[in-house]
Protein backbone atom coordinates (compact mmCIF):
# COMPACT_ATOMS: atom_id res chain seq x y z
CA UNK A 1 0.00 0.00 0.00
CA UNK A 2 1.34 3.67 -0.93
CA UNK A 3 2.35 5.07 2.49
CA UNK A 4 0.62 8.55 0.71
CA UNK A 5 -2.38 7.51 -0.68
CA UNK A 6 -4.81 9.78 -2.29
CA UNK A 7 -8.15 9.95 -1.34
CA UNK A 8 -10.70 11.33 -3.63
CA UNK A 9 -13.84 12.74 -2.97
CA UNK A 10 -17.55 11.49 -4.17
CA UNK A 11 -19.84 14.10 -5.79
CA UNK A 12 -21.52 16.24 -3.45
CA UNK A 13 -25.10 15.03 -4.16
CA UNK A 14 -23.57 11.30 -2.87
CA UNK A 15 -25.22 8.36 -4.28
CA UNK A 16 -27.91 8.65 -6.28
CA UNK A 17 -31.34 6.82 -5.62
CA UNK A 18 -30.93 3.45 -7.69
CA UNK A 19 -28.26 0.68 -7.55
CA UNK A 20 -25.17 1.87 -7.26
CA UNK A 21 -22.56 0.55 -9.20
CA UNK A 22 -18.40 0.74 -8.84
CA UNK A 23 -17.81 3.23 -11.05
CA UNK A 24 -20.86 5.56 -9.54
CA UNK A 25 -19.38 5.80 -6.18
CA UNK A 26 -15.97 6.16 -6.36
CA UNK A 27 -15.14 8.94 -8.56
CA UNK A 28 -11.54 10.48 -9.55
CA UNK A 29 -10.68 13.52 -7.75
CA UNK A 30 -8.54 16.82 -8.86
CA UNK A 31 -7.18 17.77 -5.61
CA UNK A 32 -6.06 15.87 -2.24
CA UNK A 33 -3.56 17.05 0.79
CA UNK A 34 -0.40 15.84 1.61
CA UNK A 35 -0.48 12.20 2.88
CA UNK A 36 -3.58 11.08 1.43
CA UNK A 37 -5.79 13.31 4.22
CA UNK A 38 -9.32 14.17 2.62
CA UNK A 39 -9.27 18.23 2.31
CA UNK A 40 -11.87 20.76 3.06
CA UNK A 41 -12.59 21.24 -0.41
CA UNK A 42 -14.28 18.02 -0.10
CA UNK A 43 -18.11 18.41 0.81
CA UNK A 44 -19.82 15.60 2.88
CA UNK A 45 -23.23 14.65 1.48
CA UNK A 46 -26.29 14.19 4.01
CA UNK A 47 -27.43 10.83 3.36
CA UNK A 48 -31.27 9.43 3.75
CA UNK A 49 -31.97 6.23 5.10
CA UNK A 50 -31.73 4.98 0.91
CA UNK A 51 -28.61 6.75 0.17
CA UNK A 52 -27.39 4.97 2.99
CA UNK A 53 -28.19 1.78 1.41
CA UNK A 54 -26.83 2.68 -1.92
CA UNK A 55 -23.74 3.44 -0.33
CA UNK A 56 -23.58 0.36 1.65
CA UNK A 57 -23.97 -1.57 -1.86
CA UNK A 58 -21.83 0.28 -4.25
CA UNK A 59 -18.69 -0.40 -1.45
CA UNK A 60 -19.76 -4.04 -1.49
CA UNK A 61 -19.91 -3.88 -5.22
CA UNK A 62 -16.35 -2.15 -5.51
CA UNK A 63 -14.44 -4.54 -3.18
CA UNK A 64 -15.37 -7.42 -5.79
CA UNK A 65 -14.17 -5.67 -8.30
CA UNK A 66 -11.18 -3.44 -6.93
CA UNK A 67 -7.93 -4.31 -4.78
CA UNK A 68 -7.62 -2.68 -1.42
CA UNK A 69 -4.58 -0.50 -2.90
CA UNK A 70 -7.21 1.19 -5.31
CA UNK A 71 -9.74 1.03 -1.88
CA UNK A 72 -7.55 3.32 -0.10
CA UNK A 73 -7.01 5.61 -2.70
CA UNK A 74 -10.39 5.94 -3.32
CA UNK A 75 -12.48 8.63 -0.92
CA UNK A 76 -15.01 5.51 -0.18
CA UNK A 77 -13.57 4.98 3.32
CA UNK A 78 -14.33 8.92 4.18
CA UNK A 79 -17.69 8.22 2.76
CA UNK A 80 -17.87 4.87 5.21
CA UNK A 81 -17.39 6.47 8.03
CA UNK A 82 -19.29 9.44 7.41
CA UNK A 83 -22.38 7.31 6.79
CA UNK A 84 -21.74 5.18 9.62
CA UNK A 85 -22.37 8.69 11.79
CA UNK A 86 -25.49 9.40 10.14
CA UNK A 87 -26.32 5.94 11.00
CA UNK A 88 -25.78 6.42 14.89
CA UNK A 89 -27.68 9.37 14.49
CA UNK A 90 -30.43 7.84 13.18
CA UNK A 91 -30.47 4.90 14.94
CA UNK A 92 -30.46 3.01 11.37
CA UNK A 93 -28.93 -0.13 13.37
CA UNK A 94 -29.12 -2.23 10.11
CA UNK A 95 -26.81 0.34 7.96
CA UNK A 96 -24.61 0.07 11.49
CA UNK A 97 -23.98 -3.33 11.35
CA UNK A 98 -23.38 -3.59 7.61
CA UNK A 99 -20.95 -0.44 8.03
CA UNK A 100 -18.93 -2.94 10.40
CA UNK A 101 -19.31 -5.82 8.40
CA UNK A 102 -17.14 -4.31 5.67
CA UNK A 103 -15.24 -2.97 8.30
CA UNK A 104 -14.20 -5.98 9.34
CA UNK A 105 -13.62 -7.22 5.73
CA UNK A 106 -11.12 -4.70 4.99
CA UNK A 107 -9.15 -5.88 8.33
CA UNK A 108 -9.44 -9.11 6.83
CA UNK A 109 -8.16 -8.24 3.27
CA UNK A 110 -5.13 -6.29 4.67
CA UNK A 111 -4.50 -5.56 8.52
CA UNK A 112 -1.59 -3.72 8.11
CA UNK A 113 -3.45 -1.44 5.14
CA UNK A 114 -6.53 -0.89 7.44
CA UNK A 115 -4.57 -0.21 10.31
CA UNK A 116 -2.86 2.70 8.09
CA UNK A 117 -5.95 4.01 6.75
CA UNK A 118 -7.32 4.20 10.49
CA UNK A 119 -4.28 6.27 11.44
CA UNK A 120 -4.67 8.97 8.51
CA UNK A 121 -5.81 12.51 9.47
CA UNK A 122 -9.17 14.44 8.08
CA UNK A 123 -9.13 17.72 7.34
CA UNK A 124 -13.15 18.03 6.78
CA UNK A 125 -15.72 19.29 9.16
CA UNK A 126 -16.93 17.59 11.21
CA UNK A 127 -14.20 15.82 11.46
CA UNK A 128 -11.15 18.38 11.64
CA UNK A 129 -8.23 17.33 12.91
CA UNK A 130 -9.34 13.54 13.96
CA UNK A 131 -8.21 10.58 12.49
CA UNK A 132 -10.71 7.70 11.32
CA UNK A 133 -9.95 5.62 14.64
CA UNK A 134 -10.67 8.72 16.96
CA UNK A 135 -13.79 9.09 14.44
CA UNK A 136 -15.08 5.67 14.86
CA UNK A 137 -14.64 5.67 18.34
CA UNK A 138 -16.63 8.72 18.31
CA UNK A 139 -19.69 7.16 16.76
CA UNK A 140 -19.57 4.12 19.49
CA UNK A 141 -19.77 7.03 22.47
CA UNK A 142 -22.66 8.87 19.98
CA UNK A 143 -24.58 5.63 20.28
CA UNK A 144 -24.65 5.54 24.25
CA UNK A 145 -26.26 9.77 23.73
CA UNK A 146 -28.64 7.73 21.25
CA UNK A 147 -29.13 4.98 23.44
CA UNK A 148 -28.61 2.15 20.57
CA UNK A 149 -27.60 -0.88 21.93
CA UNK A 150 -27.63 -2.93 18.92
CA UNK A 151 -25.23 -0.42 17.37
CA UNK A 152 -23.01 -0.68 20.43
CA UNK A 153 -22.95 -4.36 19.74
CA UNK A 154 -21.98 -4.24 16.55
CA UNK A 155 -18.82 -1.48 16.97
CA UNK A 156 -18.19 -3.70 20.29
CA UNK A 157 -17.66 -6.43 17.79
CA UNK A 158 -15.42 -4.63 15.78
CA UNK A 159 -13.10 -3.16 18.53
CA UNK A 160 -12.76 -6.31 19.68
CA UNK A 161 -11.34 -7.64 16.62
CA UNK A 162 -9.15 -4.95 16.17
CA UNK A 163 -7.92 -5.46 19.83
CA UNK A 164 -7.22 -9.43 19.48
CA UNK A 165 -5.18 -8.76 16.15
CA UNK A 166 -2.32 -6.70 17.81
CA UNK A 167 -1.47 -3.63 19.28
CA UNK A 168 -1.66 -1.27 16.45
CA UNK A 169 -4.90 -0.42 17.37
CA UNK A 170 -4.42 -0.22 21.08
CA UNK A 171 -1.86 2.25 20.06
CA UNK A 172 -4.48 4.51 17.86
CA UNK A 173 -7.34 4.23 21.15
CA UNK A 174 -3.74 5.97 22.78
CA UNK A 175 -3.07 8.37 20.68
CA UNK A 176 -4.24 12.16 21.45
CA UNK A 177 -5.55 14.19 18.50
CA UNK A 178 -3.27 17.00 17.17
CA UNK A 179 -6.13 19.73 16.42
CA UNK A 180 -9.43 20.91 15.77
CA UNK A 181 -12.25 20.97 18.42
CA UNK A 182 -10.91 17.26 20.15
CA UNK A 183 -7.00 18.70 20.52
CA UNK A 184 -5.60 16.46 23.39
CA UNK A 185 -8.48 13.97 23.77
CA UNK A 186 -8.19 10.22 22.78
CA UNK A 187 -9.85 6.77 22.21
CA UNK A 188 -9.61 5.46 25.18
CA UNK A 189 -11.31 8.52 27.04
CA UNK A 190 -14.02 8.57 24.58
CA UNK A 191 -14.99 4.79 25.47
CA UNK A 192 -14.72 5.38 29.11
CA UNK A 193 -17.18 8.46 28.92
CA UNK A 194 -19.19 6.01 27.23
CA UNK A 195 -19.54 3.70 29.89
CA UNK A 196 -19.96 6.55 32.49
CA UNK A 197 -22.84 7.59 30.35
CA UNK A 198 -24.47 4.20 30.32
CA UNK A 199 -24.29 3.58 33.83
CA UNK A 200 -25.17 7.30 35.29
CA UNK A 201 -28.27 7.04 32.96
CA UNK A 202 -29.29 3.97 33.57
CA UNK A 203 -29.00 2.53 29.68
CA UNK A 204 -29.93 -1.22 29.42
CA UNK A 205 -27.20 -3.22 31.65
CA UNK A 206 -26.44 -4.81 28.24
CA UNK A 207 -24.94 -1.85 26.98
CA UNK A 208 -22.46 -1.28 29.92
CA UNK A 209 -21.51 -4.66 29.90
CA UNK A 210 -20.79 -4.47 26.35
CA UNK A 211 -18.49 -1.11 27.09
CA UNK A 212 -17.17 -2.28 30.57
CA UNK A 213 -16.19 -5.40 28.53
CA UNK A 214 -14.42 -3.45 25.89
CA UNK A 215 -12.33 -1.45 29.06
CA UNK A 216 -11.48 -4.69 30.20
CA UNK A 217 -9.65 -5.83 27.17
CA UNK A 218 -7.98 -3.13 26.30
CA UNK A 219 -6.42 -2.27 30.22
CA UNK A 220 -5.57 -6.69 29.93
CA UNK A 221 -3.20 -5.89 27.46
CA UNK A 222 -1.37 -4.13 29.82
CA UNK A 223 0.05 -1.09 27.02
CA UNK A 224 2.40 1.31 28.48
CA UNK A 225 0.86 3.92 26.36
CA UNK A 226 -2.65 3.05 27.68
CA UNK A 227 -1.21 2.93 31.67
CA UNK A 228 0.01 6.31 30.99
CA UNK A 229 -3.24 7.86 29.81
CA UNK A 230 -5.20 5.90 32.15
CA UNK A 231 -3.38 8.14 35.13
CA UNK A 232 -2.04 11.17 32.90
CA UNK A 233 -4.40 14.41 33.22
CA UNK A 234 -6.69 14.56 29.81
CA UNK A 235 -4.46 17.47 28.26
CA UNK A 236 -7.88 19.22 26.99
CA UNK A 237 -9.45 22.58 28.68
CA UNK A 238 -12.76 21.08 29.25
CA UNK A 239 -11.30 17.70 31.65
CA UNK A 240 -9.05 20.01 33.84
CA UNK A 241 -7.44 18.14 35.97
CA UNK A 242 -9.27 14.64 35.60
CA UNK A 243 -8.28 11.42 34.14
CA UNK A 244 -9.54 8.07 32.41
CA UNK A 245 -9.08 6.61 36.12
CA UNK A 246 -11.49 9.07 37.09
CA UNK A 247 -13.59 8.43 34.94
CA UNK A 248 -13.78 4.40 35.37
CA UNK A 249 -13.85 5.07 39.67
CA UNK A 250 -16.78 7.34 38.60
CA UNK A 251 -18.10 3.82 37.12
CA UNK A 252 -16.88 2.08 40.16
CA UNK A 253 -19.18 4.41 42.18
CA UNK A 254 -22.45 4.38 39.66
CA UNK A 255 -22.54 0.66 40.10
CA UNK A 256 -21.11 0.45 43.81
CA UNK A 257 -24.78 -0.51 44.99
CA UNK A 258 -25.67 -2.85 42.07
CA UNK A 259 -23.27 -5.84 42.52
CA UNK A 260 -22.95 -5.84 38.74
CA UNK A 261 -20.42 -8.39 37.70
CA UNK A 262 -18.77 -5.98 35.39
CA UNK A 263 -18.01 -3.90 38.00
CA UNK A 264 -16.37 -6.36 39.99
CA UNK A 265 -14.22 -7.08 36.57
CA UNK A 266 -13.47 -3.98 36.28
CA UNK A 267 -12.29 -2.87 39.90
CA UNK A 268 -10.05 -6.05 39.55
CA UNK A 269 -8.19 -4.59 36.06
CA UNK A 270 -8.30 -1.53 38.02
CA UNK A 271 -6.43 -2.92 40.85
CA UNK A 272 -3.94 -4.83 38.04
CA UNK A 273 -3.16 -1.32 36.48
CA UNK A 274 -1.87 0.15 39.72
CA UNK A 275 -0.02 -2.61 40.46
CA UNK A 276 1.73 -2.39 36.54
CA UNK A 277 2.44 1.30 36.34
CA UNK A 278 5.10 3.39 38.17
CA UNK A 279 4.48 3.90 41.66
CA UNK A 280 4.50 8.03 40.86
CA UNK A 281 2.37 8.05 38.03
CA UNK A 282 -0.24 6.98 40.62
CA UNK A 283 0.19 8.95 43.11
CA UNK A 284 0.19 12.07 40.36
CA UNK A 285 -2.81 10.36 39.05
CA UNK A 286 -4.60 9.75 42.60
CA UNK A 287 -3.63 12.98 44.42
CA UNK A 288 -4.56 15.39 41.36
CA UNK A 289 -7.59 18.12 42.14
CA UNK A 290 -10.28 18.36 40.03
CA UNK A 291 -11.16 22.20 38.97
CA UNK A 292 -14.28 22.06 37.39
CA UNK A 293 -17.51 19.89 37.26
CA UNK A 294 -19.74 17.98 39.70
CA UNK A 295 -15.75 16.62 40.70
CA UNK A 296 -14.66 19.91 41.24
CA UNK A 297 -12.14 20.26 44.63
CA UNK A 298 -11.70 16.15 44.26
CA UNK A 299 -9.48 13.83 43.45
CA UNK A 300 -9.39 10.26 42.10
CA UNK A 301 -8.76 8.69 45.51
CA UNK A 302 -11.90 10.97 46.42
CA UNK A 303 -14.25 9.46 44.18
CA UNK A 304 -13.07 6.07 45.05
CA UNK A 305 -13.50 6.30 48.70
CA UNK A 306 -17.01 7.90 47.86
CA UNK A 307 -17.87 4.51 45.28
CA UNK A 308 -16.57 2.37 49.08
CA UNK A 309 -19.16 4.34 50.79
CA UNK A 310 -21.95 3.46 48.28
CA UNK A 311 -20.99 -0.26 48.33
CA UNK A 312 -21.01 -0.61 51.93
CA UNK A 313 -24.13 0.92 52.42
CA UNK A 314 -26.23 -2.30 50.89
CA UNK A 315 -25.84 -5.09 53.17
CA UNK A 316 -24.67 -8.52 51.55
CA UNK A 317 -23.00 -6.46 48.92
CA UNK A 318 -20.66 -9.09 46.85
CA UNK A 319 -18.21 -5.96 45.61
CA UNK A 320 -17.22 -4.76 48.98
CA UNK A 321 -14.42 -7.29 49.11
CA UNK A 322 -12.99 -5.71 46.04
CA UNK A 323 -13.30 -2.65 46.83
CA UNK A 324 -11.74 -3.68 50.25
CA UNK A 325 -8.96 -4.82 47.89
CA UNK A 326 -8.73 -1.91 46.27
CA UNK A 327 -8.26 -0.16 49.39
CA UNK A 328 -5.53 -2.09 50.67
CA UNK A 329 -3.49 -1.34 47.33
CA UNK A 330 -4.51 2.38 47.41
CA UNK A 331 -2.98 3.22 51.09
CA UNK A 332 0.11 1.21 49.87
CA UNK A 333 0.75 4.14 48.35
CA UNK A 334 2.38 7.28 50.85
CA UNK A 335 0.40 10.17 48.28
CA UNK A 336 -3.13 8.17 49.14
CA UNK A 337 -2.66 8.33 52.60
CA UNK A 338 -1.07 11.56 53.01
CA UNK A 339 -4.20 13.14 50.76
CA UNK A 340 -6.56 12.04 53.05
CA UNK A 341 -5.90 14.67 55.54
CA UNK A 342 -5.78 17.39 53.40
CA UNK A 343 -8.83 19.52 53.19
CA UNK A 344 -10.65 19.50 50.12
CA UNK A 345 -10.93 23.36 49.04
CA UNK A 346 -13.17 24.23 46.47
CA UNK A 347 -16.71 22.61 45.00
CA UNK A 348 -19.57 20.57 47.24
CA UNK A 349 -17.28 18.92 49.21
CA UNK A 350 -15.50 22.36 50.59
CA UNK A 351 -14.01 21.71 54.23
CA UNK A 352 -14.67 17.81 54.20
CA UNK A 353 -11.20 15.36 53.50
CA UNK A 354 -10.51 12.21 52.57
CA UNK A 355 -10.29 10.96 56.11
CA UNK A 356 -13.74 12.18 56.68
CA UNK A 357 -15.04 10.00 53.86
CA UNK A 358 -13.02 7.02 55.44
CA UNK A 359 -15.22 7.66 58.79
CA UNK A 360 -18.08 7.80 57.04
CA UNK A 361 -17.54 4.42 55.05
CA UNK A 362 -16.47 3.22 58.04
CA UNK A 363 -19.66 4.03 60.29
CA UNK A 364 -21.60 2.26 57.09
CA UNK A 365 -19.90 -0.68 56.77
CA UNK A 366 -20.20 -1.20 60.89
CA UNK A 367 -23.90 -0.47 60.29
CA UNK A 368 -24.32 -3.40 57.71
CA UNK A 369 -22.02 -5.75 59.56
CA UNK A 370 -19.31 -5.77 57.03
CA UNK A 371 -15.54 -6.99 58.60
CA UNK A 372 -14.30 -3.70 59.62
CA UNK A 373 -10.55 -4.75 59.37
CA UNK A 374 -9.84 -3.44 56.25
CA UNK A 375 -10.80 -0.16 56.86
CA UNK A 376 -9.41 0.22 60.55
CA UNK A 377 -6.29 -1.37 59.00
CA UNK A 378 -5.61 1.26 56.91
CA UNK A 379 -6.49 3.95 60.09
CA UNK A 380 -3.93 2.40 61.34
CA UNK A 381 -1.28 2.74 58.74
CA UNK A 382 -2.06 6.36 58.32
CA UNK A 383 -1.70 6.85 62.16
CA UNK A 384 1.80 5.42 61.69
CA UNK A 385 2.88 6.82 58.63
CA UNK A 386 1.54 10.47 59.23
CA UNK A 387 1.53 10.98 62.60
CA UNK A 388 -1.33 10.96 64.96
CA UNK A 389 -1.63 14.56 65.70
CA UNK A 390 -2.19 14.95 62.03
CA UNK A 391 -4.38 12.23 62.00
CA UNK A 392 -6.46 13.86 65.06
CA UNK A 393 -6.75 17.17 63.69
CA UNK A 394 -8.03 15.82 60.77
CA UNK A 395 -10.76 14.24 62.53
CA UNK A 396 -11.60 17.19 64.05
CA UNK A 397 -14.06 18.40 60.95
CA UNK A 398 -17.98 18.86 61.80
CA UNK A 399 -20.03 16.26 60.61
CA UNK A 400 -21.68 17.77 57.81
CA UNK A 401 -24.99 19.91 59.32
CA UNK A 402 -23.63 18.96 62.36
CA UNK A 403 -21.92 20.34 65.42
CA UNK A 404 -20.64 16.59 66.08
CA UNK A 405 -16.94 16.14 64.74
CA UNK A 406 -15.86 13.09 63.27
CA UNK A 407 -13.46 12.32 66.59
CA UNK A 408 -16.96 12.45 67.98
CA UNK A 409 -18.24 9.94 65.62
CA UNK A 410 -15.64 7.42 66.40
CA UNK A 411 -15.90 7.70 69.65
CA UNK A 412 -19.26 7.07 70.35
CA UNK A 413 -20.23 4.25 68.44
CA UNK A 414 -16.09 2.72 69.49
CA UNK A 415 -18.00 1.75 72.79
CA UNK A 416 -19.68 -1.32 71.49
CA UNK A 417 -17.21 -2.04 68.93
CA UNK A 418 -13.35 -3.84 70.46
CA UNK A 419 -11.44 -3.34 66.64
CA UNK A 420 -12.42 0.44 66.80
CA UNK A 421 -11.86 0.61 70.31
CA UNK A 422 -8.06 -0.65 69.66
CA UNK A 423 -7.90 2.36 66.95
CA UNK A 424 -8.98 4.93 69.75
CA UNK A 425 -6.62 3.58 71.94
CA UNK A 426 -3.79 4.61 69.27
CA UNK A 427 -5.49 7.90 69.30
CA UNK A 428 -5.81 8.30 73.05
CA UNK A 429 -2.25 7.40 73.72
CA UNK A 430 -0.89 10.10 71.52
CA UNK A 431 -3.33 12.35 73.14
CA UNK A 432 -1.61 12.37 76.24
CA UNK A 433 1.06 14.68 74.94
CA UNK A 434 -1.12 17.56 75.11
CA UNK A 435 1.59 20.02 74.84
CA UNK A 436 1.72 18.84 71.11
CA UNK A 437 -1.99 18.57 70.45
CA UNK A 438 -4.71 21.40 68.82
CA UNK A 439 -5.92 22.80 71.90
CA UNK A 440 -9.47 21.65 70.45
CA UNK A 441 -8.32 17.84 70.43
CA UNK A 442 -7.34 18.34 74.10
CA UNK A 443 -9.70 16.73 76.72
CA UNK A 444 -11.70 15.07 74.54
CA UNK A 445 -10.56 11.82 76.13
CA UNK A 446 -11.01 12.30 79.37
CA UNK A 447 -14.79 13.33 78.85
CA UNK A 448 -17.20 11.39 81.12
CA UNK A 449 -19.22 8.74 79.30
CA UNK A 450 -22.04 11.03 79.43
CA UNK A 451 -20.37 13.62 77.36
CA UNK A 452 -18.97 11.07 75.12
CA UNK A 453 -22.79 9.01 74.56
CA UNK A 454 -23.86 12.56 73.67
CA UNK A 455 -23.44 12.67 69.65
CA UNK A 456 -25.51 9.82 69.95
CA UNK A 457 -28.55 11.44 68.12
CA UNK A 458 -26.94 12.65 65.63
CA UNK A 459 -24.71 9.60 64.67
CA UNK A 460 -28.25 8.18 63.87
CA UNK A 461 -29.12 10.78 61.62
CA UNK A 462 -25.71 11.01 60.11
CA UNK A 463 -26.12 6.94 59.12
CA UNK A 464 -29.47 7.57 57.73
CA UNK A 465 -28.52 10.51 55.44
CA UNK A 466 -24.59 10.54 54.74
CA UNK A 467 -25.13 8.76 51.42
CA UNK A 468 -26.20 11.95 49.58
CA UNK A 469 -23.26 13.55 50.45
CA UNK A 470 -21.11 11.00 48.53
CA UNK A 471 -22.62 11.71 45.44
CA UNK A 472 -22.75 14.24 42.86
Amino acid sequence: MPKNSDITPLPASGPQNKPASAASVAMPADSHSEGGAPTSEIELPDFNDVELNNLISGVKLYLQEHNFTEFSESNLFLMLIHALRTAINTSNDLAVQNICKILINLNEIDHAGFMSLLSKKIDIAPYTGQSFAFTLVDQFYSATITRDTPSLISLNFLFSILLQSDSLFLKQLAELQASGNSEGMFGLLLIAQALLRSSTESLHIMSSELIASLVILILKKNEELINTRLFQPIPHAAFSGQSVLTFLLNVVKCEAQHSNEFNNLLLKQLIEAIHNAPESLVNEGLVRVIKRGPDEGLNAGHIFLQALIASVQIKNNKGVADLQVLLKTLSARAGFNAMLLDNITSGKYMNQSGMSMLVQALMAAKDNEYDLTPIMDVFAQIIAEQGKEKVLSALQQRVKYSSTTYLQLLTNVAKDDSSMTRLLNLLENESSHQETLNPAVNGFFSKTKSEKEAPEEEHKEFTSTHSSSASH
